[in-house]
């Protein structure tokens, strides 16, 4: 699993790896991007989300975060009418992951190909009609 982070901050890369590290995620990788953000790689079993609370799990000082993102994940629920995330979606919004690229691969999964930022935004305000 991939998480493209659209901010460079080192509180916004920390806090998605300790909450990584806290689910359970092994980090493999983290890198940066041709446009200079980040990209944190993790990795875990499909079968271990099951066992992941959002919320419960998370350290303390980033609960409130967690709150945030969850809203932001029903938020998006709501818009686009799919129901409830399933658990790899809602861990990809929990860890901050570009809110968009979900969306992306929520519509259109599986990418038959790289997809850059400018083609998924116009599919999803215009084809699905979220901005």
């Amino acid at each position: 699993m991939t998480v493209d982070l659209d901010f460079d901050d080192w509180e916004s890369i920390r806090s998605t790896v300790l909450l990584g590290l806290s689910y359970g995620l092994k980090l493999k990788r983290i890198s940066r991007s041709y446009g200079g953000k980040y990209h944190i790689v993790f990795q875990t079993h499909r079968s271990k989300l099951d066992d992941i609370n959002f919320y419960l799990d998370a350290p303390k000082e980033l609960k409130e975060l967690v709150l945030q993102r969850l809203k932001e994940a029903e938020e998006l629920e709501r818009k686009i009418g799919i129901g409830k995330l399933e658990k790899p979606y809602l861990l990809r919004i929990v860890l901050g992951d570009d809110i968009m690229r979900v969306l992306w691969d929520l519509v259109k999964r599986p990418l038959p190909e790289q997809v850059l930022f400018v083609k998924y935004r116009w599919y999803v305000k215009e084809v699905v009609g979220f901005e």
